[in-house]
């Protein structure tokens, strides 16, 4: 016997016995698309998505090492994130372009788009999370209903690394220095005060946080 031969014969013996063969070319981690997309995606408001971005940029520029040419994301991945966030807001969360829709929308190619998504989508710090999606084709197969291969569906996810690293908007950087000057006003009257006056701010200060409690959602 040849040494094609024998090759031959052990992929033969490797190869899943014919009732468990499908003979679809799919990935073995896909899900049937269905209603649980509504419940899997995150929709993501145009503001948010910007802050999203701009901590993304920061923990790429904070994080690029000395020597390295490119940071963890890189400004290719970052383009794509930009991409995806954009059709978050626009899409109310539902963003499943194939990869070569993004790389002819960016103008790049496959591969970069392919590197991009697997720098996004890094454990520690990677915004994006995607489900790889099967769909129903026509004919039977020797395991029921055949399926084929669709888009990836994406998800915009905030790890630690990058939440604080999102700024705060506007209205909660008011409340946290109103809630700051409101205390230091209470400190100051607290010092100024008489002991029997100090009670009495005191059992005022202790009202005032309960109230602040339990107006809380």
């Amino acid at each position: 016997m040849t040494a094609t031969a024998q090759a031959q014969a052990q992929a033969q013996k490797k190869r899943e016995p014919l009732h468990r063969r499908t003979e679809q070319a799919v990935h073995h981690s896909s899900r049937m698309s269905g209603d649980w997309e509504g419940g899997w995606i995150r929709p993501v408001s145009w503001a948010e998505g910007r802050r999203i971005l701009h901590a993304a940029q920061r923990y790429d520029a904070i994080h690029k090492k000395k020597d390295a040419v490119l940071g963890p994301f890189g400004p290719r991945a970052l383009q794509v994130l930009d991409y995806l966030l954009a059709l978050a807001a626009n899409c109310k969360g539902r963003v499943w372009p194939t990869l070569q829709q993004i790389g002819a929308r960016l103008r790049i190619s496959k591969s970069t788009v392919v590197d991009a998504l697997r720098r996004l989508s890094a454990a520690d710090c990677g915004p994006i999370e995607w489900v790889r999606r099967l769909i129903p084709a026509d004919g039977m197969g020797p395991r029921g209903p055949r399926v084929q291969q669709t888009s990836n569906l994406y998800r915009i996810a905030l790890p630690k690394a990058l939440l604080k690293l999102i700024p705060k908007r506007p209205q909660d950087q008011d409340e946290a220095t109103r809630k700051a000057a409101r205390v230091a006003e209470l400190r100051a009257m607290d010092q100024a005060a008489s002991p029997l006056n100090g009670v009495f701010l005191a059992a005022h200060r202790a009202r005032t946080e309960q109230k602040e409690r339990a107006a809380k959602p």
